[in-house]
């Protein structure tokens, strides 16, 4: 499968995805379709069993959503007659117009990227801003590089809101009150402060952060990779429930584990007093 703006490359297990829109990897729907499709297809292919995004641009991990890219509805002849102003009004005009559905298949293509079955890793070694944040912050994991770049949802200075899921995950991760701070200022903040609020898990030397990614990513795939999805269900179907429904949740997941090849092979190797060799099923 040929992508544009993504390289996909499985290495142990784990799939790793460069992406490479320069000059930040910023999102059109272009870019956005080959994500989806992307998502799909690593979520359904038993040999990866890691997923790790990572940035081909030099300082951006991702800067977000392209407005510049939705298209007009002016023939180019008469917007080369208009003002600077004109064109941003015609543009904003424009945005509103499609703005529902643009960001309907983005919080689309975003849930299916933080339901799949198999834990995700995003590696940025660069700025992560706006919808880019927002795309990190689906992925299950973030490790970061030390002074690479910032981290932060900005949308506030353009007078918007993060549009990507930003108001909704972001406070899951870190809070309510911290994550409206950081909200209403539009602040961009460094890999170890985001590392003191939870925002990331992890932050390595820059140098070091790609080694050091898939080092853990290949960890990962390493393990039970099929209980690993099952937690995912269980957290995320489970953390806006009643805990009693959660806990149904836990024991329904609980069942399909026991009739998994990780399982038995589990309690083998434990007996066995050796290493284990899941298989993820």
């Amino acid at each position: 499968m040929n992508y544009n703006f993504f390289e996909l490359q499985e290495v142990e297990g784990v799939g790793i995805v460069t992406i490479n829109r320069p000059p930040a990897n910023a999102f059109n729907d272009v870019f956005m379709a080959e994500l989806g499709r992307l998502v799909s297809h690593m979520d359904n292919a038993p040999e990866i069993r890691c997923v790790l995004f990572k940035s081909g641009i030099k300082k951006f991990f991702s800067a977000g959503v392209d407005l510049t890219a939705i298209p007009s509805d002016t023939p180019p002849e008469e917007a080369a007659s208009m003002t600077q102003a004109e064109l941003v009004k015609l543009m904003i005009k424009g945005l509103s117009n499609k703005i529902v559905g643009i960001f309907e298949e983005i919080h689309h293509i975003f849930n299916m990227l933080e339901a799949m079955k198999k834990p995700t890793i995003a590696a940025i070694n660069g700025h992560v801003l706006g919808g880019g944040l927002e795309f990190a912050m689906s992925c299950d994991l973030r490790f970061m590089g030390r002074n690479a770049g910032t981290i932060g949802l900005p949308e506030i200075r353009l007078g918007l809101l993060p549009l990507a899921g930003g108001t909704q995950r972001l406070p899951r991760l870190i809070g309510r009150s911290k994550a409206l701070e950081l909200m209403f200022e539009g602040s961009r903040i460094s890999a170890d402060e985001a590392l003191s609020i939870g925002l990331v898990n992890k932050v390595f030397e820059a140098e070091k952060l790609d080694e050091e990614s898939l080092s853990y990513a290949k960890k990962l795939a390493r393990g039970a990779t099929y209980s690993m999805g099952l937690i995912k269900q269980c957290v995320n179907n489970g953390r806006d429930r009643d805990i009693s429904e959660g806990l149904k949740e836990e024991r329904v997941a609980a069942k399909k584990l026991t009739e998994s090849e990780d399982f038995f092979e589990g309690l083998m190797s434990f007996l066995e007093k050796r290493q284990t060799e899941f298989k993820g099923k």
